[in-house]
């Protein structure tokens, strides 16, 4: 539950008040793993002057590790720290964030935990293309209203469970990558509301 909390707040923070469907596998297989440069480096949001910075740095050969700061104080210890990978399933991209383990938590604590993944569609444009003055990193979050209603009524059929107001989605990777190739555009929108641009 630590995991989730943390991840909330981050979100809430930098883009929504609400929930976000996380999942037990991973979205991505080893084959559509991509690596872009583009991605390192200090994201925030324009619209929260004094809100987080997420910063992305290289992690072996194709991964990144994500810290995220609050209130633009990047000489603070990091709130949260996440393991990330982005992939392209059916031409599109995804951020795939695994939460790293926190080090100041007791080993038997830590053994109750359940971490769980969270996947974001993503697209990066740079300044010198769109006409604006900061690259920017467009994020469709995954609509939780959206799929609620869909599980409902049997049109995605994906294996959850459901716990208050939190779904977490069990279904296989195969079976996550079908369902964003058929339903990327309803379920991770992405629109002018949900965006970082890069720091100077």
């Amino acid at each position: 539950m630590k995991y989730w909390n943390i991840f909330l707040i981050i979100i809430a923070t930098a883009f929504i008040a609400g929930c976000l469907p996380t999942s037990v596998h991973q979205l991505y297989t080893d084959e559509d793993v991509v690596f872009d440069s583009d991605l390192l480096g200090m994201w925030y949001d324009p619209d929260e002057p004094r809100g987080d910075v997420w910063s992305f740095s290289r992690r072996g050969i194709d991964s990144y590790h994500l810290e995220v700061f609050k209130e633009h104080d990047i000489n603070t210890e990091p709130a949260a720290e996440f393991d990330v990978v982005m992939s392209e399933i059916g031409g599109k991209r995804y951020l795939d964030f695994f939460p790293r383990e926190p080090e100041d938590r007791d080993d038997f604590y830590n053994l109750h935990l359940v971490p769980t993944h969270s996947f974001y569609r993503i697209n990066i444009t740079m300044d010198n293309t769109t006409g604006r003055d900061r690259d920017t990193l467009w994020i469709g979050l995954f609509d939780l209203e959206w799929l609620e209603k869909n599980l409902e009524n049997g049109r995605a059929d994906l294996k959850h469970e459901k716990r208050d107001d939190m779904i977490v989605l069990t279904a296989s990777t195969l079976d996550l990558q079908e369902f964003v190739k058929q339903y990327s555009e309803e379920a991770f929108p992405i629109s002018e509301d949900v965006r970082l641009i890069r720091g100077k």
